[in-house]
């Protein structure tokens, strides 16, 4: 949405909503467009892509839909260490980059095979939710941010063409304006170490 000039209003968990009018079990995230109301990260970002980027080819939106894609793959690897009990201990002593590191190479490894090195992912003068993917890789706090911080992965030097689309990408006027007043992209909700 922010790279394609679209405009989002952030609503908050949605606590008072009723979730299933959206097709969701009682999560989040949520959205409303007019009369729509839906679920599911991916679908959500293959609307707002339709949207922001109505010229985008068949072999583009693909592209922009399998890094999507990727992104919740990487999220859910990430949530496994997170969310498991067994892991509460290492967790608040911050000795996780042993079962992180893997993850954190593994997805970001993935992405950084198939990135250009200069431009945007699919060549046009903007970038599209592909670029948005590497730019939440490395910008999102919860979980991409902290998954990295606890890997222990130097990013610059591990994933040199991820780390300079995603500074590309951020300083497009569009996305730039977005992530200066985003409240969302660097929340700490599960007050994970920030170093």
């Amino acid at each position: 949405a922010a790279a394609g000039g679209l405009e989002l209003v952030e609503g908050g968990p949605g606590g008072d909503l009723d979730k299933s009018m959206f097709g969701s079990p009682g999560s989040i995230p949520l959205l409303t467009h007019g009369d729509l109301k839906m679920a599911q990260s991916t679908a959500m970002e293959s609307y707002l892509s339709i949207l922001a980027f109505p010229d985008l080819s068949p072999a583009m939106r693909a592209v922009d839909a399998q890094f999507c894609c990727i992104k919740e793959d990487a999220c859910a690897a990430i949530y496994k260490i997170y969310f498991n009990p067994a892991m509460k201990e290492k967790i608040a002593a911050q000795d996780i980059a042993e079962e992180m590191a893997p993850v954190i190479n593994k997805w970001y490894g993935v992405v950084e095979a198939i990135i250009p090195a200069d431009g945007f992912v699919n060549g046009q003068a903007y970038p599209t939710a592909a670029d948005m993917v590497v730019v939440n890789f490395l910008n999102a706090f919860h979980v991409f941010k902290a998954g990295v911080i606890a890997s222990k992965i130097d990013v610059a030097a591990t994933f040199p063409k991820l780390k300079a689309l995603s500074e590309r990408t951020a300083a497009f006027p569009a996305v730039a304006a977005y992530l200066e007043k985003s409240t969302t992209m660097g929340a700490n909700v599960m007050g994970l170490p920030t170093q």
